[in-house]
């Protein structure tokens, strides 16, 4: 909208269009983080051991343990300046705003059980259990108490059990059937407290719940020749729910469903010319229900916050091609593409209503909205899913040939990789753009050690990997920013705006390699 977050020169007692002020002062250029960086303490284990029984058949164990302890200090907003919401100092209490200081606490330990038939068996089969484990305590790190408070408590606890069985139903086809059964449970804990670890008005959140899958999987295989291999593949899928704590409790949403897909492909894999070709192909079909998305949400205070949101159901066409090729003994190149054909077969959002209708807030039914276009709707069906491109491409070539005593060899590649736009939200009008990157690297190789020079990015391509909508108020208060609050049933929820991660721009450099 061209209005900056901060302009330089402007008083902090600046008026904002709504002719209202801050409350203190609204921004300063001291350190707003209480907590910088990164300090990591990790403590890992784990154990595999198998015992092959007497009748052939073998008993595998696996098991793991993490113990971790993450400090975690950043300012997002790419600015020295840091903006907060209550008139004390800044290092008084709490961090400007888009700053975030964590620690994280968090013991893992899972374990695992197989018994495997024998290997000579006419029919190969396996069954096992799985067992999952975590728990995670996240603290608030402020500048009123680096020790950190205890924000939220989470544990999940995940049960599985599986099986498959291979068939050979003749000399060219095969079958392999498997299937695995879970329960997935999950607790979650926020509690309510202030930067002095005072009750507050905020409420704190608990709630747990359980989701079962069973989830099955048939691959049929068909071979044409020694070389040439066609296959089929339907399979089942879930991601469990989970909680958004109490940021999601003030608007509605608490909690998120299990996201379930059903998954079909057919394919084709192949070695030709004694190997030297490698030529893959795929189709393949999704249809998910309950698709599990991030979404940006304005509480009742004003503030935005992200929440995982069930944003309707949606279908996937894809096509996957890869080929390799070795040229000559010296010289090898490869090519892939994938289309992944997204869209949403149903599904409805709030701010898709206020984007068609001119600015109505969306009431939970089209009657209760008000509409002033006429052409309101919160439909998102034919809509592409947010954040994944339909269209990628990438190809290579390499070339290698020994020079001088000693084996050192000479090396050279080129590579370049395409991706078509991807939309930011499930609206899709705002986007992050096609991208192409090309790199280049060249250099001499011994037995353990390598000179490389090389380049990455070398058409400087600057489109943005990544684009999020979050938040754009002038000078930054919410409160006092109420658009259209004059307009019975009109959105007056804060204005937002986008902000991208910059891509690198092109970079050449000198890497030397030794292996010891």
């Amino acid at each position: 909208d061209g209005v900056p977050n901060a302009v330089a020169g402007v008083p902090v007692n600046s008026f904002l269009p709504s002719g209202t002020t801050f409350f203190g002062e609204p921004y300063a250029l001291n350190d707003g983080t209480a907590f910088d960086g990164v300090e990591r303490d990790l403590n890992l284990f784990s154990l595999a051991a198998s015992y092959e029984l007497n009748s052939g058949h073998v008993l595998s164990l696996s098991t793991s343990m993490r113990d971790e302890e993450l400090r975690t200090g950043s300012d997002s907003d790419h600015s020295s300046i840091n903006f907060k919401f209550a008139p004390t100092p800044f290092n008084a209490g709490q961090e400007a705003f888009f700053g975030n200081s964590t620690w994280n606490d968090v013991e893992d330990n899972s374990f695992e059980v197989r018994l495997e038939s024998p290997a000579d068996a006419q029919v190969s089969w396996l069954v096992g259990a799985f067992y999952y484990n975590q728990d995670k305590d996240t603290l608030d790190i402020t500048f009123a108490n680096q020790a950190g408070l205890v924000d939220s408590q989470e544990e999940v606890t995940n049960k599985a059990f599986f099986a498959s069985a291979d068939f050979d139903l003749n000399d060219k086809m095969s079958v392999t059937i498997e299937a695995r059964y879970q329960e997935e449970e999950k607790s979650y804990t926020e509690w309510a407290v202030d930067i002095a670890g005072n009750s507050t008005t905020r409420q704190g959140f608990d709630d747990a719940s359980t989701w079962y899958s069973f989830t099955p999987r048939i691959t049929l295989d068909y071979r044409l020749s020694d070389d040439v291999m066609l296959y089929a593949i339907y399979a089942e899928g879930v991601k469990p729910g989970g909680f958004n704590g109490d940021t999601g409790a003030a608007v509605g949403s608490p909690g998120y469903l299990q996201e379930e897909s059903s998954n079909y492909e057919f394919g084709l894999k192949s070695s030709l010319f004694d190997g030297r070709v490698l030529a893959n192909a795929s189709v393949f079909f999704i249809d998910a229900t309950d698709i599990q998305l991030t979404t940006g949400v304005a509480t009742p205070t004003g503030a935005v916050n992200s929440i995982a949101t069930n944003q309707g159901e949606g279908e996937v066409f894809g096509v996957e091609l890869d080929l390799k090729a070795r040229l000559t003994d010296s010289l090898t190149a490869g090519f892939n593409y994938a289309l992944a054909d997204s869209e949403f077969t149903s599904g409805c959002d709030d701010f898709e209503w206020v984007l068609t209708s001119g600015g109505g807030k969306w009431q939970g039914s089209e009657a209760a909205s008000t509409n002033y276009t006429g052409n309101g709707t919160c439909s998102i069906k034919g809509n592409q899913f947010p954040l994944s491109s339909k269209h990628q491409a990438s190809a290579f070539i390499d070339f290698e040939t020994p020079i001088g005593q000693g084996g050192m060899s000479f090396f050279a590649n080129a590579d370049v990789s395409y991706e078509s736009k991807k939309y930011v939200q499930v609206h899709n009008r705002a986007y992050s753009p096609e991208a192409t990157l090309v790199g280049a690297r060249l250099g001499i190789r011994g037995d353990n050690w390598s000179i490389t020079a090389f380049g990455k990015n070398l058409t400087d391509e600057d489109a943005v990997p990544m684009t999020t909508r979050w938040l754009q108020v002038p000078y930054f208060t919410f409160a006092s920013v109420a658009v259209g609050s004059n307009i019975p049933g009109a959105d007056t929820g804060t204005p937002r705006a986008f902000f991208g991660a910059l891509r690198r721009e092109r970079q050449l450099g000198l890497e030397l390699t030794y292996n010891f």
